[in-house]
């Protein structure tokens, strides 16, 4: 978080050259505006000095509690249900999940491929839940994921 003369922000900031995170952290910038409210509004992205830059809306939130018998559970499998009912945004359809390729034989892979956007990091800190109990995508980085069933 970073607090300037334009406000508060939640700010991610990475090298702006090949490889590392920079394709997890433009995809971020390009996908926020389809994901239909569930995660915090990207407000600005900016390249230079060798950085690539995002900055989102501050969300004042907690991690999800993902205890057995948590009341954030149902609220959890909600959010899940609403991204994967997004129609999948054209700027999305080129991007291909590939990490779990080497752990998959042959058509196995098919599993991991999919026709809609899903978010692949779950943990607590990512899923977060806000003072009125609304549940938040962490600045989704927006995957294509399990085919719809």
């Amino acid at each position: 978080m970073v607090t300037g003369e334009h406000g508060r922000f939640f700010v991610k900031a990475v090298p702006d050259r090949p490889g590392g995170l920079l394709g997890e952290v433009e995809r971020e910038g390009a996908i926020n505006s389809h994901l239909g409210g569930l995660a915090p509004r990207l407000l600005w992205q900016v390249r230079g000095a060798g950085w690539f830059v995002v900055g989102f809306e501050v969300i004042d939130a907690r991690p999800t509690n993902y205890a057995p018998g948590s009341p954030d559970l149902p609220r959890l499998v909600e959010a899940m249900d609403r991204i994967v009912g997004l129609p999948l945004p054209d700027v999305a359809r080129p991007w291909v999940e590939d990490r779990w390729d080497r752990a998959l034989a042959g058509e196995e892979v098919n599993v991991v491929r999919g026709d809609h956007l899903t978010h692949a990091d779950l943990h607590p800190h990512n899923v977060l839940i806000d003072a009125d109990d609304r549940l938040w995508w962490s600045t989704g980085r927006g995957r294509r994921g399990l085919p719809r069933s």
